[in-house]
């Protein structure tokens, strides 16, 4: 696929989120109410959204950063926070479940002397504590959809337990790659050696082995530092605790803004259905999915459909978009300056 076409693909996806947006305002939307909810937005509320914003991306960059403490590679912090920053944005566009995140600081952080199988074994650490917080809070929301059989009932019931059921496995089998040595060995033995068939199979020519025992080896020695560096675990799980803190207070602000004060239980909800319709939709950063999802839920459980909508657009402009934006014009830079010191 050439770059035009990954170009027009990449707008036909964006394109198609907006045709859902516009298809579920058409259909439940009232315009003058619309316009009610815009003109009575508070102002304070606002800035809470952008405070708690600054501060949730703080917080992610700093859980990486106190891992790193554990090895022997120290990079500035005014060098790295512009890293993790740019990698956790670009995770919004490109959906793949924080596997670009990945790789965009191993990229970046290699221009730092640090080996790529350094930063891509503790960013799938960071990666597996952040998704048991997630994990956590969907038990946290099944809970309150359980004693509010009002909201559920039935197969949707079901299908919330089979999810729930299904994310609980997931955390499983991470926590068991990271605990038990002999576990981690055949599921990243399998990995790579997948990795590798591909190459060959592709490349249609023999590729060493070595780079892919070298990546085992350097896994298990940044694990076993790890292990080690204890503390720092527990400081980096305290980072990610304020980090989804923060998200879901520049949620609740979003909410507040526009005048709807819900209960704890209904913005969990809430915030799990944009978040995880964020990551899943094939539309880059979920746009027009993430808003139609929530605005549809929120309706379906009695709220109003204008006043949810306005609000998880504010949401996802301070929190999405903008980010995004800045992202953009910080990667570019550095890919330019990558580019700039190659060719030098």
């Amino acid at each position: 696929m050439g770059r035009s076409s990954r170009v027009f693909w990449v707008l036909g996806l964006f394109l198609a989120g907006f045709a859902v947006l516009i298809l579920f305002v058409s259909l439940w939307g009232d315009f003058s109410q619309f316009r009610a909810v815009v003109s009575h937005l508070s102002f304070i509320p606002l800035l809470g959204v952008l405070l708690a914003t600054a501060l949730a991306f703080t917080s992610s960059g700093a859980s990486l950063y106190s891992i790193f403490r554990t090895t022997r590679y120290r990079v500035p912090w005014a060098r790295f926070f512009p890293i993790t920053f740019i990698a956790d944005t670009m995770n919004f566009v490109i959906s793949s479940g924080g596997m670009s995140s990945i790789a965009i600081r191993s990229f970046f952080l290699k221009e730092e002397k640090v080996p790529y199988m350094v930063t891509v074994s503790l960013s799938l650490v960071q990666n597996t504590l952040f998704n048991l917080v997630l994990a956590g809070a969907c038990a946290g929301g099944f809970y309150y959809l359980k004693g509010h059989p009002e909201f559920t009932g039935g197969p949707k019931e079901e299908a919330i337990s089979v999810f729930v059921g299904g994310l609980f496995l997931v955390m499983a089998v991470l926590l068991l790659v990271f605990i038990s040595r002999s576990f981690r060995d055949r599921v990243l033995r399998g990995a790579l050696l997948g990795i590798y068939r591909l190459r060959v199979r592709f490349s249609r020519r023999r590729v060493s082995l070595k780079p892919i025992l070298a990546a085992l080896g350097e896994i298990e020695r940044t694990l076993a530092l790890l292990k080690a560096g204890w503390p720092y675990l527990l400081l980096t799980l305290g980072l990610i605790l304020s980090n989804w803190g923060f998200m879901a207070l520049a949620f609740y602000f979003s909410f507040h803004a526009a005048g709807m004060d819900l209960p704890a239980g209904v913005l969990l909800i809430g915030f799990l259905v944009v978040f995880l319709t964020s990551n899943v939709s094939p539309v880059p950063a979920g746009l027009g999915v993430s808003e139609s999802a929530l605005a549809v839920t929120y309706k379906l459980m009695g709220f109003g459909f204008e006043k949810t909508l306005v609000s998880v657009l504010i949401f996802r402009s301070v929190y999405y978009l903008m980010p995004i934006l800045v992202a953009t014009v910080l990667f570019l830079d550095r890919i330019r300056s990558y580019w700039k010191g190659h060719r030098g």
